[in-house]
């Protein structure tokens, strides 16, 4: 997979830790976003430690070694379907033993497929994309549920979605039973219209925290599950 931008080196302090970043430069948004934005710091409803913390669309790693540099004591899943994100995941989170990366998607099913990109920047790889796409790739999916009952986990605390698309069929795919399992939420949207039946649909079992518009189109939603929030005293 050919590069699509000039490759960055970070290194900078984090909760303590310090971080050694290799990224193509396409990636400095996403980069602000959680590392200078925080767009994924915890809300303070959520006031325990996790233990289980889940990364789909694991792009280059920003997102579990943010998490790992907070809690290094938990197990971190991040699972990315894209060969050349996947190289930077796992170079960039070598550091961590408590991150296990995974070469795969997630999805409602078990397939394989085509991943394409929609965009300019390696962020931008979709099985939604155009099929004329120059840059293309086949990839393996593998259903959520099946991959969580695999993994024997028992609960997930914190659940990260950021996958171009797919976020409907992933939660689709767990079912109630496994949200119920899941005390935090992070979603990226890709479409106003997704957003809203997302909120609507998980509505009943999580409870919107922060709802941070990117565009018109795209947003981050953070959502408590109602269980948990229920425990916090107001």
């Amino acid at each position: 997979m050919p590069h699509l931008s000039e490759l960055r080196h970070v290194e900078r302090d984090c909760h303590g830790v310090k971080l050694s970043l290799t990224f193509p430069s396409s990636g400095n948004f996403v980069f602000r976003e959680i590392f200078d934005s925080e767009i994924y710091q915890l809300p303070p409803q959520y006031d325990r430690e996790p233990s289980i913390i889940v990364d789909i669309g694991g792009h280059f790693g920003f997102f579990s070694t943010y998490m790992a540099t907070q809690f290094p004591n938990a197990k971190i899943h991040s699972y990315e379907p894209v060969k050349e994100n996947f190289r930077y995941l796992t170079e960039n989170s070598a550091a961590f033993p408590n991150i296990s990366c995974h070469n795969f998607g997630i999805h409602d099913e078990t397939k394989e497929c085509m991943i394409y990109l929609t965009g300019q920047t390696e962020a931008e790889y979709s099985i939604y994309g155009d099929p004329d796409s120059k840059i293309q790739e086949k990839i393996q999916l593998k259903r959520v549920s099946d991959e969580f009952e695999t993994r024997n986990l028992p609960h997930i605390d914190i659940l990260k979605i950021d996958t171009e698309g797919c976020e409907l069929k992933i939660l689709n795919g767990l079912g109630q039973e496994w949200l119920q399992k899941i005390s935090m939420i992070f979603l990226e949207y890709h479409h106003e219209d997704t957003g809203k039946l997302i909120c609507k649909w998980l509505d009943p079992l999580f409870e919107i925290v922060t709802h941070i518009e990117d565009s018109t189109h795209r947003g981050t939603l953070t959502l408590l599950s109602r269980s948990l929030s229920r425990e916090v005293p107001r």
